[in-house]
C-alpha cells in the first residue's frame, strides 16, 4: 500500500494534486492573509491554490544546484504572519526536509510538501536515517497525471499523505465514508 510504501499514518485520495494541496491547506485551518511561504519555480497550481484560499503567497528563490526551495530564502521571508511552509520537490529530488522541518518547528508552522514530481525520492537527514518525500511534512500532495514521474495513469488523480491524526478532524473528514441516500422510488442504474 501507499501508506506502508511512503511510512505515512494517511493516503487520502481526491480528483488531482491541485485539490490535494487546497484540500491539505483548508485541513491545516490556514486562514485568509496567512502567509504561505513557497518557491517560485514551481508549477502554477502551488501558487493558484494559495491565492484561491485569499492566503498571501511568499515566493522565494530556489537552489541553482538542484531547483529546491532555498533554506537561507526561506528564513529571511518568515514574518509574524507567516503559517506554512510549502517546499517543493522536484525532478525526483527533494528538498532539505530536514532544515525546513527544524525551522517549522522553531517558528510553529505546518509544512505541505508539494510532492507531485518526486514520489519515492528519498531524503537522507544527518543522523543517516532516511524518509520518503511528501512523508515528513505535516502533510504531502502528490499527483499522478500522466506526466509525472510514475508509471502512466489513464487519467488526473492525486492524493494526501499525512502523518498528522485527530487533531485535524477536517483533514481527515475528506477521507470519511460517505454514504449518499437513495431517493423512493428509483431503480439502480446499470
Amino acid at each position: 500500500s501507499l501508506e506502508e510504501y511512503l511510512g505515512v499514518k494517511h493516503v487520502i485520495p481526491c480528483a488531482n494534486g491541485t485539490d490535494a494541496l487546497q484540500i491539505a491547506m483548508m485541513g491545516l485551518g490556514l486562514q485568509p492573509g496567512d502567509e504561505v511561504i513557497t518557491a517560485d519555480f514551481t508549477f502554477a497550481a502551488t501558487v493558484e491554490v494559495i491565492a484561491l484560499l485569499q492566503l498571501t503567497p511568499v515566493l522565494v528563490d530556489v537552489e541553482v544546484y538542484n531547483m529546491n526551495i532555498s533554506i537561507d530564502a526561506i528564513k529571511k521571508a518568515i514574518t509574524p504572519k507567516t503559517k506554512a511552509i510549502v517546499p517543493v520537490h522536484l525532478f525526483g529530488r527533494a528538498a532539505n526536509m530536514e532544515a525546513i522541518m527544524a525551522i517549522a518547528k522553531e517558528h510553529n508552522l505546518y509544512v505541505i510538501e508539494d510532492n507531485a514530481q518526486a514520489i519515492g525520492a528519498n531524503c537522507k537527514f544527518s543522523d543517516g536515517t532516511k524518509k520518503k518525500a511528501g512523508a515528513i511534512g505535516h502533510v504531502g500532495a502528490t499527483s499522478f497525471f500522466p506526466s509525472k514521474n510514475l508509471p502512466p495513469v489513464l487519467f488526473p488523480v492525486g492524493c494526501i499523505t499525512a502523518q498528522i491524526g485527530p487533531e485535524f478532524p477536517l483533514l481527515l473528514a475528506v477521507n470519511a465514508p460517505v454514504k449518499m441516500p437513495v431517493p423512493p422510488n428509483t431503480e439502480p442504474f446499470h
